[in-house]
Parts: structure tokens; sequence; C-alpha cells
């Protein structure tokens, strides 16, 4: 907390970074948090963010000090056919009605992420190289910051076809564990202390690190396709109070 109401960069010899997952709608747990964080004046206290899948939206928000409105996608706005449909079969996931929301409903502030001094990550498969990636966010993608957004929650099973961003064809990866992302993440040696959260409590796997470590982990399991925006609410609202409880011991 010595860093609430802060800005980077910071000389207390520490590289916090905070890990945000993905899971489609359990994303909306992961939003109870970034609101809580930012509740708390913890905003602009990290050095780093890693994301992947739902995971960069979410960041984006929390960055563009906008954490409240993103829970209110998941709630009122995703929480619809609109967004999931099992009728479409060969379109599940509506990527391109999120994005809709994202620019044009509850619009995202693109400026205010890249006036951000926190690095931001998301972990992404190239299609073009075959490869998974960790993206560093730079102004090489503010003009095209939707479209990485949209590759970056393009499941493979769900939403046809990859996203192509500067020539580049890109998607959201679904294949590795929770225990690679965190492995890969710990591969950037400055990092002195990781902040994880988790949107279900069956996403957490075994890590073993000497890096400072607090994993937040929800007690209940919100299925991934939950579309009931009570059900959303209650798991947003839970992790919320969750984070305070934590930073208030």
């Amino acid at each position: 907390m010595s860093r609430k109401g802060k800005t980077a960069p910071f000389d207390d010899g520490r590289k916090i970074t905070l890990v945000l997952n993905g899971g489609i709608m359990t994303g909306v747990v992961g939003t109870g948090a970034t609101t809580a964080l930012e509740e708390l004046g913890l905003t602009d206290a990290f050095d780093y963010i890693f994301t992947f899948s739902a995971g960069l939206p979410n960041a984006s928000y929390f960055l563009a000090h906008q954490a409240l409105l993103s829970s209110t996608v998941y709630i009122d706005d995703l929480s619809n056919s609109k967004f999931i449909n099992f009728w479409k079969i060969w379109n599940i996931a509506n990527i391109k009605y999120l994005i809709h929301i994202l620019k044009d409903v509850k619009t995202l502030n693109v400026q205010k992420i890249f006036e951000s001094k926190t690095k931001l990550f998301v972990q992404i498969k190239n299609i073009t190289k075959n490869e998974v990636e960790f993206l560093e966010l730079n102004e090489s993608f503010k003009q095209n910051y939707f479209k990485l957004i949209e590759a970056a929650v393009d499941m493979p099973i769900l939403c046809p076809g990859a996203i192509v961003i500067n020539g580049t064809k890109y998607k959201d990866y679904t294949n590795g564990t929770e225990e690679e992302f965190i492995e890969n993440i710990l591969k950037y040696e400055a990092i002195t202390d990781l902040l994880i959260i988790y949107n279900y409590p069956s996403q957490k796997e075994y890590i073993s690190t000497d890096k400072n470590i607090l994993e937040i982990i929800p007690k209940d399991e919100i299925h991934k396709i939950e579309t009931r925006s009570r059900i959303l609410k209650k798991g947003c609202e839970d992790m919320e109070n969750l984070v305070k409880n934590i930073f208030a011991s």
C-alpha cells in the first residue's frame, strides 16, 4: 500500500506485477478485483501487468481508470444471446459484438491506457509464426488496439478465423496451462513480486518459485459461459470485497 496514489517509475527496489487471467465470462470476477484496486488507489501502483484472453480488456479498463465500467460490460451487455449463442454453431461467441460494446457503448479510453507508465503485456498465439508470444503494448498497436483485444479473446473453439494486425495473424491461446503462463511471466527476471488474480478456483495450478507471490482465489466457481446477470454480479461483488478485505488486513 506504500504505492497508493503514486505512479511509476518507483525507486523502492521492487518490480511489482499484476497478473489478470482469462476465462470468457469468468472474466467478470477479475473486474471485481480491478474495481477494488482502483478504489484503493492502486491503479498506477504496478510496474507490469501480464494478461491473456479476457484479462486484456479487463486490464485495459483498469489502466484507463474505468474498472467499474468493465464489470457492467459482462453483467449488462454480454449476459444475453447477442454474445454467446449456441444456435450459431459457426460463430458461438460473437467477438464483433463485444468489440462494438468496448468501442461504441462502454467506450474504452485508449489514450489513457497509453499514457500509463505501467507496462502491459498480453499472451497471444502468433498464427503466422506458429508461436506463443508475450506482446508488450506500445505505440505500434495504438491504432489497432481494439483489433488486438479482438485477437486476444478470439477463442479457437467458439469463433472462426484469426485477426490480422500489421500483416500478422493472431488468435487467443487456449492450449497452455496456468502454470505455463506464470512460468513464462517469471522469465522476466526483473520481476520481484506478483499479485495473481484468479477468476475461478480450479484455475489455480501448482506454482513453485522464489518470487514473492500473493494469489487471490475466488470462493465460488462460475461457468465460463455463464450469462445470468445475478450470478455474474455476485461473482464480481464477492471478489471486490475479498480484495478489499485482504488489502485492509
